[in-house]
């Protein structure tokens, strides 16, 4: 019976330090993020850690407007990739008919995600039209200047 009891209080030790470990690590690999977010832009933002100096040119503050919002493109992307994602494993899993009390909350998500792949779509299609034309706007401006 003691040794059963050791076995227990040194399981729950070594637990106990994983969960530690895992902690610092996660604390250690944000420690400069001040306030708990739930967007990951101002996460991925705050890890590169680019500030722009006051005096910069216009085109590395042209240059950091393009990578801001190619992150913000990215990740509408993703978010859609993700959407299809779940909509795939609903139609794969066959919840409705595991599950017929779900079928009306299945329904509802399904709808509700189609809404979410139509708006991000078209934010994602309308950052990547305005990046188009502010990078012609600013060659045009370029050239028509020199």
């Amino acid at each position: 019976m003691n040794k059963l009891k050791n076995y227990i209080d040194n399981y729950f030790i070594k637990q106990t330090n994983l969960i530690n470990r895992i902690i610092n690590r996660k604390n250690h690999f944000i420690k400069n993020i001040t306030h708990n977010q739930s967007f990951i832009l101002p996460i991925i933002l705050n890890i590169l850690d680019i500030n722009l100096p006051e005096g910069s040119e216009n085109l590395t503050k042209y240059a950091f407007g393009v990578m801001t919002l190619s992150l913000v493109v990215l990740l509408c992307f993703i978010n859609i990739l993700g959407y299809f994602l779940s909509l795939y494993i609903l139609d794969k899993y066959n919840i409705e008919t595991k599950f017929p009390k779900l079928n009306k909350i299945k329904t509802y998500y399904k709808n509700t995600t189609l809404i979410f792949i139509i708006f991000e779509s078209l934010f994602c299609i309308l950052f990547l039209l305005f990046l188009i034309i502010t990078a012609y706007l600013y060659i045009k401006n370029i050239i028509s200047t020199s």
